[in-house]
């Protein structure tokens, strides 16, 4: 009986974990012409799922280098519909739409659809979900995780720790063409 039991219980946790994220707004989801975006999610240590956000080339054969974004500490969402006016939005479409490259976004815990609380979302919850974010790279056939191109939107010092912790749960070093950047401003390498 308690074999039985085990099974029913791990089968309804599987299905639970495999539903799709729910949305928390009405806006439309980002699009593109000639780019594919997926809507999926990463689930943390703690069991909460963080919204991610992948584009890549619509006609695009192989495995694609790929743009890592690493957000801000605000705790906006890292999507970036067709009508925003924001700067940092017009960005972040504009690097969707970038020939020959993936981009892979991660909203914070309570950002977004993301599960959680933004405003108790500390270093090492935040470094947790890039990390969960970072594994699942090798998820999506069509990434060439052995070149990652880190983007950060972090003031200096908060950029140096997190890409330090960050190559070091990818594989203990810096792999591929992965670089990370310790500008103000944040820098794509």
């Amino acid at each position: 009986m308690k074999a039985t039991s085990g099974i029913v219980f791990l089968a309804l946790a599987a299905a639970v974990s495999a539903e799709e994220l729910p949305r928390k707004t009405k806006a439309p989801r980002e699009s593109y012409p000639n780019v594919d975006v997926i809507y999926d999610s990463v689930t943390m240590p703690d069991g909460k799922r963080l919204r991610s956000i992948v584009t890549k080339p619509r006609d695009a054969k192989g495995k694609l280098p790929v743009i890592f974004l690493a957000g801000w500490l605000s705790c906006d969402s890292v999507e970036a519909t067709a009508d925003t006016k924001d700067a940092t939005g017009l960005i972040l479409r504009g690097l969707a739409q970038t020939p020959g490259f993936c981009l892979f976004k991660i909203d914070k815990p309570g950002c977004g659809d993301s599960e959680g609380d933004c405003s108790q979302t500390d270093f090492d919850t935040e470094l947790a979900g890039y990390r969960a974010a970072f594994r699942a790279l090798k998820n999506h056939d069509f990434i060439d995780s052995d070149r990652v191109y880190i983007f950060w939107f972090r003031r200096r010092n908060q950029n140096r720790r997190r890409c330090a912790a960050t190559s070091r749960s990818v594989g203990g070093s810096k792999r591929g063409s992965s670089t990370c950047s310790t500008s103000n401003a944040g820098a794509l390498l």
